[in-house]
């Protein structure tokens, strides 16, 4: 099925773009919102699986636009938009994720360094505005894809998520909806444009290793509280968002940002264990499952 799948989408980027030169193709088998197309370890294709994507490619390319000169880490630049925008690619930016273990891996002044570059991209996605992004799509949206309130937030983890933790780790469940209950009532924040998924799989170690070779997926733009971006940085320590809070652009009209990631943190990791329960991942499962009780404990 993968081999077929790949065989039509290459015969995609063939029709749309007949000038590029490429042998070789891979399905990367990763991800919920997007089929992605690796050519000859130098393009990315995406493709979106659903023909109303949450965001769609128009407005990932058009946030792209906007931070345009405005932060120096590299992105997706994507040089080959189909006529019908249905699908688009780039040329590869080489690095690697930066899971927790290779960030713990870095020298001090890497690691600052890198949180250096979170910090500044950051300031610019979430400088953006909706005249900025509105005039890269030409046009005005029905409706702007939402983070939503933390009841939001909350309702959505136990309608997809919390059925699972119920039936593999029972015991998880007076913390996990006590926390629940506290994090319904909790404050927002100032919504900005967000990134929504700066996970360690989005961010790239350069080869050196000395610093960010860039950041990729924008699929999940949304509007939203900005500590949703600063509560994946808690995997690599409790300083890490700290550190990139001090360099950030909104931090004197926005104090409560910092203390807002560590809950949203925790809100992710419940989140996640759903999921790597629904999907078969026991390792991570078990893994997130035995650290919960500490984090929960510890806002």
């Amino acid at each position: 099925m993968a081999d077929e799948t790949a065989a039509v989408l290459v015969a995609r980027v063939r029709a749309a773009f007949p000038d590029l030169a490429f042998s070789r193709a891979a399905l990367v088998e990763k991800g919920e919102d997007h089929l992605v197309l690796a050519l000859d370890e130098r393009y990315v294709f995406r493709f979106p699986r659903f023909s109303r994507h949450p965001t769609g490619l128009k407005l990932e390319l058009a946030v792209l636009s906007a931070l345009q000169g405005r932060c120096a880490l590299p992105m997706p630049d994507y040089r080959y938009v189909a006529p019908s925008a249905d699908f688009a690619g780039y040329e590869m930016i080489e690095g690697v994720e930066l899971t927790p273990e290779r960030f713990a891996a870095l020298g001090r002044a890497a690691q600052e360094r890198v949180l250096d570059q979170v910090a500044d991209f950051l300031s610019a996605m979430h400088g953006l505005t909706l005249a900025e992004v509105e005039a890269g799509l030409g046009e005005t949206p029905k409706e702007w894809p939402s983070g939503g309130s933390p009841a939001d937030q909350v309702a959505d983890v136990r309608q997809r998520r919390q059925v699972h933790i119920a039936r593999a780790f029972p015991q998880l469940l007076p913390i996990v909806d006590g926390f629940l209950d506290r994090f319904e009532r909790s404050d927002a924040g100032a919504q900005r444009w967000t990134h929504s998924d700066v996970t360690c799989d989005h961010l790239l170690l350069s080869p050196a290793g000395d610093r960010l070779a860039g950041i990729i997926d924008f699929g999940d733009v949304e509007i939203g509280d900005p500590a949703y971006d600063f509560g994946y940085l808690c995997s690599y320590g409790d300083w890490a968002p700290a550190h990139v809070f001090a360099r950030y652009a909104f931090r004197d009209i926005d104090p409560g940002l910092l203390q807002r990631s560590h809950w949203q943190h925790a809100r992710y990791r419940i989140a996640r264990l759903g999921e790597a329960i629904e999907r078969g991942w026991d390792g991570a499962a078990a893994e997130i499952a035995s650290a919960l009780p500490a984090l929960l404990a510890s806002l």
